[in-house]
C-alpha cells in the first residue's frame, strides 16, 4: 500500500542494513507535500506499520478506518482541496543578482529536487543578495503559499539568515513577514513556514558561516494550494459612514487633457465621470476618497454585505493598505478592519465581529493630504491572515474603524483589501484532466519537437543555399584537381609534424626537470650531430621544443 501511494518502498536499503532500518526505525516518513498521499491514507499506513505486531490493526479494524469510508460513494466532478503539493508556475524576477560563473539564480528552479545541481552562489566577498519569484505569472492561478523549501549544500557557504519579503504590487517596497535563521553550515535544508497568499515573493539572504565563496543555495521549492480572491471596494453609494467619517472629494473640475499632468500615475484609473463643463460635451472628472474625521475621535465606514455564492467561503485574507495620514505629532491614527456576521435565517443566534487586522501608527507623508491627488498614496507593509473561520450561513460585512488620535486619514475606495477562497476544482485523476507531472512531461515534449522542427528547417534552408552557390563544377578535370589538392594538404600536414622544426621530431625531445645532464640521444647521434651540453630546464627560453 505505502510503495502504491509514494511509488518506493518504506524503507531504503537493502539486506542486513534494511532489517536493521525496520526493527530501529519509528515508521516511514511522509511527505505530504511532495507526494498525493492524503493525510487519513498517511495515518493508516503509519498504524499498519507498527513494530509491534499487537499494536497493528487486524484486517476488520483496517476495513474501518476512515480512509475506506471517505471513498465509497461515487467520485465528485469537483472539490476543495487545501492538500499542499509543489508550486510549477514560478518564474524568476529580473534583474537577477550577480553570481559566480556558471551558477546563476537561474538554477535554482532548473535543477530536479534530490539531484545534484550547478544550484546559486554569489561569488567571494558578497554575503548578501536577494532572488525575487512570481507566482502565476501570465496566468490567473493564486495560491495560499503554505511552505518555502531552501535546499542548502551543507557547506560553510550556508546563507546565516533569510528573509522572506513580500511585494504589494508591481514596483512597491517588500516588507518582511517571515524570518529564519540557519543554525549551522551542516543543514542540507531550511523549511520555513508561510500560510499566506502570496503572488511576488523575495527571498533574501544574508550572511554565511565563514565560507570563502559567498552564499550558495541548491534549489528553491514552493509548496500550496489554489485560491481565489475577492476585492473588498467601498462603494460610495453604498457604504455607511458615521462618526464623523466621510466621502472627501479632491477635485470634481479636472479636465482629461489635465489628467497626464496633474494626477499621479496609481489615480489615473481611479478618476470617474463627473458634470458636464458648460458649454460643451465634454464632461468632468472626479476623485473622491474616505476621510476618517477629526482628530481625537473614532469613526467609522461600514461596507454592504457581501455578495458570496455559497462555495465562496473566505479563509485568509491579506491588506496591503494605501494611506496618506494628516498629524503633526504622535500618536498617529490607527485603523482595524473587522468581518462581521449576521444570521438573518436563525433571529436568535447573535451577530459575531472578528478582528481581521490592526495597523500600527499610521505615519505622515513627506507631502500633505492636500497633494493626495499628484503624489498619490504611502503603502502600508504587507498584512495577513489566515485563520477567519467565517461560518458560511452568515451574511458578512466589512467595518473600517479610526482611532484618530492626534490626527486623520485618507484611504482610497480601493484600499488594498482582499478576501481568498478556496474554489472548487476538478478532482485529481478525472479522465479528462492530467496530473501536473503529466502536463510537465507533456510541455517538455513540446518544446523539444518544436526545437527539433527549427533545428531541421534552419539546415534545410542551409543546404538549399549551398546548393544553389556551390553547385557541383562542370569542368572536366575538376576531380583530379580536387585529389591533387588532398595529397598537398597531406604532404603539407606531414612536414609539419616531422620536418626540421616539427614537435613530432625525435630530436627535438623535452629538456630534462630533474637532472641537468642530460645524454646524446640516439635520434641525435643517428642524425650525424655532435653531442653538446644541454642547459638546465629553467634556462630553457625557447630554444627547445616542449611536446606536451
Amino acid at each position: 500500500m505505502f510503495e502504491i501511494l509514494h511509488g518506493h518502498p518504506p524503507f531504503g536499503g537493502e539486506g542486513n542494513a534494511l532489517l536493521q532500518r525496520i526493527c530501529n526505525s519509528s515508521g516511514p516518513e511522509f511527505d505530504l507535500t511532495s507526494c498525493r498521499c492524503s493525510e487519513s491514507a498517511a495515518d493508516l499506513i503509519q498504524e499498519m506499520l507498527q513494530a509491534h505486531p499487537a499494536r497493528r490493526p487486524d484486517t476488520m479494524q483496517a476495513l474501518q478506518h476512515p480512509w475506506f469510508t471517505e471513498f465509497d460513494r461515487e467520485k465528485p466532478k469537483v472539490q476543495t482541496r487545501r492538500t499542499a503539493t509543489r508550486i510549477r508556475c514560478v518564474t524568476l524576477v529580473e534583474p537577477l543578482p550577480l553570481c559566480h560563473r556558471g551558477m546563476s539564480a537561474s538554477n535554482v528552479l532548473k535543477t530536479r529536487s534530490g539531484l545534484l545541481g550547478g544550484g546559486f552562489c554569489t561569488g567571494v566577498g558578497i554575503l548578501s543578495t536577494h532572488i525575487d519569484f512570481q507566482l502565476g505569472a501570465e496566468t490567473d492561478l493564486e495560491f495560499c503559499v503554505t511552505t518555502v523549501s531552501v535546499a542548502l549544500w551543507g557547506k560553510s557557504e550556508n546563507p546565516r539568515e533569510i528573509l522572506v519579503q513580500s511585494q504589494a504590487r508591481e514596483g512597491g517596497d517588500h516588507s518582511t513577514f517571515r524570518r529564519h535563521i540557519v543554525a549551522s553550515a551542516d543543514e542540507h535544508e531550511a523549511r520555513i513556514v508561510l500560510n499566506v497568499p502570496l503572488q511576488r515573493i523575495r527571498l533574501k539572504f544574508h550572511g554565511n558561516h565563514k565560507g570563502i565563496f559567498g552564499i550558495a543555495i541548491r534549489k528553491v521549492n514552493f509548496y500550496g494550494y489554489r485560491v481565489k480572491s475577492l476585492h473588498v471596494n467601498i462603494s460610495m453609494k453604498d457604504a455607511h459612514c458615521g462618526g464623523g467619517a466621510s466621502i472627501y472629494m479632491h477635485t470634481d473640475k479636472l479636465l482629461e487633457g489635465q489628467v497626464e499632468e496633474k494626477v499621479h500615475l496609481s489615480l489615473q484609473k481611479a478618476l470617474k465621470l463627473g458634470a458636464r463643463a458648460e458649454g460643451t460635451s465634454v464632461r468632468y472628472r472626479v476623485y473622491r476618497d474616505i476621510h476618517s474625521g477629526s482628530m481625537h475621535t473614532t469613526t467609522i465606514v461600514q461596507l454592504p454585505k457581501l455578495d458570496l455564492a455559497p462555495e465562496m467561503i473566505p479563509t485568509a485574507a491579506k491588506m496591503d493598505l494605501l494611506y496618506c495620514s494628516g498629524v503633526s505629532r504622535a500618536p498617529y491614527p490607527i485603523l482595524r478592519v473587522y468581518l462581521k456576521q449576521e444570521f438573518p435565517k436563525d433571529p436568535e443566534r447573535k451577530p459575531t465581529r472578528k478582528l481581521a487586522f490592526e495597523t500600527g501608527g499610521l505615519e505622515p507623508a513627506n507631502w500633505s493630504t492636500t497633494d493626495i491627488l499628484k503624489l498619490g498614496y504611502l503603502s502600508y507593509p504587507t498584512l495577513h491572515t489566515d485563520d477567519l473561520e467565517l461560518d458560511p450561513e452568515g451574511t458578512t460585512r466589512v467595518e473600517l474603524v479610526f482611532d484618530n488620535n492626534a490626527g486623520f486619514v485618507h484611504i482610497p475606495l480601493r484600499f488594498g483589501l482582499r478576501l481568498y477562497y478556496i474554489p472548487e476544482l476538478p478532482t485529481p485523476d478525472d479522465e479528462s484532466e492530467h496530473s501536473d507531472d503529466d502536463e510537465e512531461k507533456r510541455k517538455e515534449l513540446e518544446t523539444l519537437r518544436l526545437e527539433a522542427q527549427a533545428a531541421k528547417t534552419v539546415a534545410r534552408s542551409l543546404f538549399e543555399r549551398v546548393d544553389e552557390q556551390d553547385g557541383l563544377s562542370e569542368h572536366a578535370d575538376s576531380e583530379g584537381f580536387e585529389r591533387d589538392l588532398f595529397e598537398e594538404m597531406d604532404q603539407f600536414y606531414q612536414m609539419a609534424l616531422f620536418g626540421e622544426y616539427g614537435p613530432r621530431r625525435q630530436a627535438v625531445e623535452e629538456a630534462s626537470i630533474w637532472s641537468a645532464v642530460v645524454e646524446t640521444s640516439q635520434a641525435e647521434a643517428d642524425l650525424g650531430e655532435q653531442p653538446s651540453e644541454k642547459p638546465l630546464w629553467w634556462e630553457c627560453q625557447g630554444t627547445i621544443s616542449s611536446n606536451v
